[in-house]
């Protein structure tokens, strides 16, 4: 009994910490001060689009293993591609504002 519950338990752990993610996305260039969009809870192989322009991405609560895409358009498609990291990040726009970010699993 105490084996099924430990793994019901982890199961439940291991879902948490997959929904974990925040996004703070910024008016300027650094990733200081407050966000103007703080979005959190975000699930894992989704794509943030908030709408607007934004020139700072702050990405925390996710693991060292998990990639986050930065791109200059909305849905992260492929062609907008504009930098990747691995675990939590902050990204800073180049000469074009960034739109959206992906959070693999």
């Amino acid at each position: 009994m105490f084996f099924k519950s430990s793994l019901a338990f982890l199961a439940v752990a291991a879902t948490i910490g997959v929904q974990a993610s925040e996004l703070n996305w910024f008016a300027d260039r650094n990733c200081d001060g407050s966000s103007i969009i703080d979005q959190r809870n975000i699930g894992c192989d989704t794509c943030q689009t908030p709408g607007g322009d934004f020139y700072g991405c702050l990405v925390s609560g996710v693991s060292d293993s998990q990639q986050v895409s930065f791109h200059n358009e909305p849905d992260c498609t492929t062609a907008s591609l504009v930098g990747q990291q691995y675990g939590s990040y902050c990204s800073i726009a180049g000469g074009t504002a960034l739109k959206s970010v992906y959070i693999a699993c």
